[in-house]
């Protein structure tokens, strides 16, 4: 079997296995809701993009308000897809629902107001003092190709809001990972989510990847960092745009946290995710319910105290159709 794995999956695999299900399992049909959160985020990130790609200058980005239709149409991420025994690139717009997301910005034009603050904090706080000597890639993507078992192939993939490093002699000096959040806190567990990218980093497939992936530089990037990079030279770096502030750890430093994410991370890949997916013709909700309902605190609606409710559910989009609840963990 041949399965593709982000960080996004896996992490909605660990909040819950039933919103898993949901969502790429059994692949429910909900009316989504544009939240001001959401396009607050992905407005902002895209402005950081095409700014650090050289796209729009501060300049143009302060004034494309009113043409969002072309801004959208400059995005198209490339992913690989399974195809029989072949890899192929599927073209994904990561803007599916651009229309909706232009009405709802024209509705609520401060959210425009609001990343455009938080673009500026990013240049005018952050991009300088990496700008002067470093070398820098942003919303750099990898598709990692990884051969868990017999049975079961995985792609990798994603993106990495930023990633800048210095060279000396060709030779890497250091690196940073670094991943750009708009809420309103930073959690040490968005360090998983760095783990993630530096293991795909580090264990990047050439053969494979060099097939699928058309950036070339990109390519030559990551070749550098899994044969010069030593471990004492990788910086992770979470940076809160709408604050203003970071978190920074040595990779040393985390070092053991690192081996346990991931050993957790192959773990719920091969032996539930994986379990899930080939089965999923004999699986019914019940069925995964009772599999996970003591690890995850899972309880039945019926039996469910609302004051119990777990915070994953009362953000979760498919609590309208589930039957199931989280309750607080301990």
């Amino acid at each position: 079997m041949k399965l593709q794995i982000s960080y996004s999956k896996y992490n909605s695999f660990k909040q819950c296995p039933l919103k898993y299900a949901h969502q790429y399992i059994f692949k429910t049909k909900v009316q989504e809701e544009k939240s001001y959160p959401l396009i607050l985020g992905q407005l902002t990130h895209l402005f950081i993009q095409l700014y650090n790609d050289e796209v729009y200058t501060k300049k143009q980005i302060r004034e494309i308000k009113d043409n969002l239709e072309v801004l959208y149409e400059l995005i198209d991420l490339q992913y690989p897809a399974f195809y029989n025994n072949n890899y192929q690139i599927n073209h994904i717009d990561i803007r599916k629902s651009t229309d909706e997301i232009i009405s709802f910005i024209k509705e609520n034009e401060v959210v425009f107001f609001h990343a455009l603050k938080l673009f500026n904090i990013y240049q005018e706080r952050f991009f300088p003092k990496i700008n002067q000597s470093s070398n820098f890639l942003s919303e750099t993507t990898f598709n990692n190709i990884i051969k868990i078992n017999d049975e079961l192939t995985c792609c990798f993939y994603g993106s990495i809001d930023l990633l800048f490093y210095t060279l000396n002699n060709n030779d890497m000096q250091y690196l940073y990972i670094s991943d750009f959040k708009t809420g309103k806190k930073l959690y040490d567990n968005y360090f998983e989510q760095l783990f993630f990218y530096y293991y795909n980093l580090v264990n990047y497939n050439f053969e494979i990847g060099t097939k699928i992936k058309n950036n070339t530089d990109n390519i030559d990037v990551l070749k550098m960092i899994s044969t010069k990079l030593t471990n004492d030279k990788v910086h992770l770096l979470l940076f809160n745009l709408r604050e203003g502030e970071h978190k920074k750890i040595l990779l040393t430093e985390s070092y053991n946290q690192y081996e346990k994410y991931m050993n957790d991370f192959f773990n719920i890949v091969e032996n539930d995710i994986y379990v899930l997916h080939k089965d999923k013709e004999f699986l019914s909700f019940l069925d995964i319910y009772e599999k996970y309902n003591n690890k995850y605190k899972l309880v039945n609606i019926e039996n469910c105290n609302k004051n119990q409710l777990g915070f994953i559910c009362n953000y979760c989009k498919f609590k309208d159709e589930c039957s199931y609840r989280l309750i607080e963990r301990e």
